[in-house]
């Protein structure tokens, strides 16, 4: 078997480049894997979150959301909450201002021996805002979107390292 000079340099070109390509589509292949993460940067826990709130007439107002390991062991003089099984510290502010209403949520829930806190705003539009058909499709959305499993998603992925 002959090795020509066009074989030798297509093999070399392979070896050179393939590696290139194969990072640069891992790269491309890990930013649509996996949701965006943050880290509480004063402890050593993160999580996931989605990039933006699934839903039309209900939007971030505070995002990406932020997690805070408290240090201290889980209790709740607030309202309390079970999803899925698990159990949350659930205290909310509402404030209104022109054509929405703010509303800042902390889901406080215990994790290992300690207690974590998750925070985050949303803007619900007023539905009464838009014409019929629009007014419609938001009061839908407001009456099936759930915040307390939206957070719940999020509280699920946090991760102590």
């Amino acid at each position: 078997m002959t090795v020509t000079a066009l074989s030798k340099t297509l093999a070399a070109f392979l070896f050179i480049a393939l590696p290139f390509i194969g990072f640069y589509a891992g790269l491309q292949y890990q930013k649509t894997a996996r949701p965006p993460s943050a880290a509480d940067p004063g402890a050593s826990i993160s999580f996931h979150y989605p990039e933006k709130v699934p839903a039309t007439y209900i939007t971030a107002a505070a995002w990406p959301p932020r997690v805070q390991d408290l240090h201290t062991p889980f209790s709740c003089a607030e309202k309390k909450i079970l999803v899925q099984g698990r159990e949350y510290c659930v205290v909310t502010t509402t404030e209104g201002a022109a054509g929405s209403l703010y509303t800042a949520y902390t889901y406080a829930f215990p994790r290992d021996d300690t207690t974590v806190a998750l925070t985050f705003s949303l803007r619900f539009t007023q539905c009464g805002n838009y014409e019929a058909a629009q007014k419609s499709e938001c009061e839908r959305e407001r009456a099936s979107f759930n915040v307390d499993e939206f957070a719940d998603r999020m509280a699920q992925s946090v991760v102590a390292w």
